[in-house]
């Protein structure tokens, strides 16, 4: 018996977006991490860094469920730059639990922006 097969519909273009920079790396994994008793109340410095440049105008944002209050589900903390290839961000831990971590990226402030895969 024959297979019939329909044609393949056209799909529409979907803008890709633009790379912030070159190689991003983090210094801390992304996704959902625990946090014991021994962390609480020690500050901890999140950094992202490039081999390229930052572009000028980008706006980082620290996306966490670290730190909320029953009401949130999540809170975004801002990235400092320190030069045009390093952010940082510093934030307390104020339980232990399990906690997701991700970056928002924007390079207009009017827009949203949009996220790292976690």
């Amino acid at each position: 018996m024959p297979v019939t097969r329909r044609p393949v519909p056209e799909l529409p273009r979907v803008p890709r977006p633009l790379s912030i920079a070159r190689e991003l790396r983090r210094s801390y994994p992304t996704g959902k991490l625990e946090y014991s008793r021994a962390l609480v109340g020690s500050p901890m410095e999140l950094t992202l860094s490039t081999s390229g440049r930052f572009p000028p105008g980008l706006i980082a944002q620290l996306v966490t469920t670290l730190n909320t209050r029953p009401t949130d589900k999540r809170i975004e903390v801002p990235f400092e730059r320190i030069d045009d290839w390093t952010l940082t961000c510093r934030i307390v831990p104020d339980r232990p639990g399990l906690f997701s971590f991700w970056a928002r990226f924007s390079l207009d402030a009017e827009r949203p922006g949009f996220t790292t895969p976690s």
